[in-house]
């Protein structure tokens, strides 16, 4: 039996070695703390009883040294005087989605930092370990700005580990303005014929009419199909193109732009590029 601060304790690992070291076999315990090793465990000889704790997989106390001779061996006990520990686990979720890299502290009620963890790509996050009967602030935070989200949640941790504390965000929200009033600037920087082909070098630029919308973040560049020729999120970009025909042809272009939300928004107004043909 594993006991963890007198309590018997819960999916514990035991493992079973021979005299040479090697794992023979694997157990946990069961909700009264009990183990049970498979009853055909081979030969007959000196074997080792090792317990570990069930959060950082110390072992538990030193080995238990049994000798099998052709009968069970029983009350083999570990004992850990301290307090057994816990966790408190969730998910984070943003409109629907998990909200990944989001931080959580967890505090005592007076306020003192006691451990953080961070959600991974599925929105799961566990912190631990924790003391038992005791009661925990849990603080949710904005990933990037780290500015905490509402008040804390007050958890009371008893005799066992705590799940599904989660976290429902609302999704981006969306602005209440128009998007800003952007201004697209076109210059041709080359177009020059060099017999086998016409190379022509465009500057596209987008400049911000509305002080007073929401801020624009980023750029996306589009052919007229929304494909992006450009990646960057930048509001000035280049692009360049080879003609090795004679025909003189016009290609339709598209911006979208992110405000401070995280919202993108087509911009209305299209933009045409002229490429020249080689001359003949």
């Amino acid at each position: 039996m594993i006991r963890i601060g007198g309590i018997p304790t819960a999916n514990v690992r035991v493992g079973l070695f021979d005299r040479s070291g090697i794992l023979f076999a694997n157990a946990r315990t069961g909700a009264d703390g009990r183990f049970l090793f498979p009853r055909a465990l081979g030969h007959n000889g000196a074997y080792r009883v090792t317990a570990y704790e069930p959060h950082n997989n110390n072992p538990i106390q030193h080995p238990r040294q049994i000798m099998l001779k052709n009968t069970n061996v029983l009350n083999i006990d570990f004992h850990l005087n301290r307090p057994p520990l816990y966790t408190i686990s969730g998910h984070v979720m943003e409109g629907g989605q998990p909200y990944q890299n989001a931080w959580l502290n967890i505090f005592n009620l007076q306020g003192t930092w006691l451990c953080n963890a961070k959600t991974d790509s599925h929105g799961n996050y566990t912190l631990g370990p924790l003391v038992g009967d005791r009661h925990y602030i849990v603080q949710l935070y904005k990933k990037i700005t780290l500015e905490p989200i509402g008040r804390g949640s007050n958890i009371k941790v008893q005799n066992a580990n705590i799940r599904g504390i989660n976290f429902n965000l609302p999704g981006p929200q969306q602005s209440n303005r128009p998007p800003n009033v952007v201004r697209i600037s076109i210059s041709c920087l080359l177009d020059r014929d060099f017999g086998s082909h016409v190379y022509t070098s465009y500057s596209l630029s987008a400049v911000t009419l509305d002080p007073d919308g929401d801020k624009v973040t980023a750029y996306k560049w589009m052919y007229e199909d929304g494909r992006e020729f450009d990646n960057s999120n930048r509001s000035t970009v280049i692009y360049n193109h080879m003609n090795y025909t004679s025909r003189t042809f016009s290609r339709i272009f598209k911006l979208s732009v992110k405000d401070e939300h995280g919202v993108w928004s087509p911009i209305p107004t299209e933009f045409v590029l002229t490429f020249k043909g080689i001359r003949r």
